[in-house]
């Protein structure tokens, strides 16, 4: 299959998305059996690329880079930067 469908896997997971050459690929939404919500990319059927994971009540619990399938790396949600700072000094002007 190429282009968009809907895949129902045995463990009750539903795909809804992207596929290429009859495999998971491009963007879609794959919800859970515990009804959190993968939504991303995906490459060669497994979640690939950047993503977020939603739960029940609509929060992103968990957003950020994955590889084959696993979560490799977490980005600031709301696009925040952290950074470290120094403490600044009390100056009166």
């Amino acid at each position: 299959m190429d282009g968009d469908g809907v895949l129902t896997f045995e463990n009750g997971h539903v795909y809804i998305g992207q596929f290429k050459a009859d495999k998971i690929e491009g963007k879609g939404t794959e919800t859970l059996d515990n009804g959190e919500t993968y939504v991303g990319n995906f490459a060669n059927d497994f979640m690939h690329g950047a993503g977020k994971v939603i739960n029940k009540k609509g929060e992103v619990i968990k957003a950020g880079i994955w590889e084959d399938g696993e979560f490799k790396e977490e980005k600031n949600i709301g696009g925040a930067k952290r950074s470290k700072r120094k403490k600044a000094k009390n100056k009166r002007f």
